[in-house]
């Protein structure tokens, strides 16, 4: 036990004592039982604490962590498949160009859904084009080939008109044709002065 001047208790205290034998000297360092034990308690609290911190940053990771999960999976990798999911739908040649994916973030990853519908409204807008081209085309085709149609049909009929008149024609010049030859043939058999058989010679 040891006592120090000024107090009214005796404490106990733990002494350690060696000898410095190089200077001759008597080295001794005491340190009193309750501040050890004080010492010793706050150590123990400070790791009673520790303990607790750390069990707690843990529970936060076990909680945490499927919650952070969920978050980046609904942000990030939800989104990310729908627009996959569209890409290969209209890849296959079936995709319903109509269709919009719902931007729920204003990060990049809703930068990106919002271009991946502009994208398809172009799309679309281009299809209504090529298709409205190719219907006119038809149309044109259409009346092209109806108008070659009616010139054809005028053209035949044209071809059998001429055909026609030029038989009519014929006839019409050959049935005179061979009274006069047969009237000049008799004429030039007849008793005419010279110069009037020489004409229905010519004739004949």
């Amino acid at each position: 036990p040891w006592k120090n001047a000024g107090e009214n208790e005796v404490r106990w205290k733990v002494a350690a004592i060696t000898y410095f034998e190089p200077w001759d000297w008597v080295i001794g360092a005491g340190s009193y039982e309750d501040e050890s034990r004080g010492a010793e308690q706050a150590i123990v609290r400070t790791n009673r604490q520790g303990n607790i911190i750390m069990a707690s940053v843990l529970g936060v990771c076990l909680v945490g962590l499927p919650l952070l999960w969920w978050l980046i999976s609904r942000t990030i990798t939800h989104p990310i498949r729908q627009t996959v999911a569209v890409l290969k739908d209209i890849s296959e040649g079936e995709g319903d160009l109509t269709k919009r994916l719902a931007a729920t973030s204003h990060d990049e990853i809703g930068d990106l859904v919002e271009g991946f519908n502009v994208m398809l409204s172009e799309i679309r807008s281009r299809d209504a084009r090529l298709e409205a081209n190719l219907q006119n085309l038809e149309r044109e085709v259409a009346e092209r080939t109806a108008d070659l149609a009616v010139a054809k049909e005028a053209a035949e009929a044209a071809n059998r008109a001429k055909s026609t008149f030029l038989a009519t024609m014929s006839h019409e010049i050959r049935t005179p044709m061979n009274g006069i030859m047969v009237m000049a043939e008799l004429l030039a058999g007849g008793e005419l002065p010279a110069r009037q058989r020489r004409y229905a010679e010519v004739i004949a």
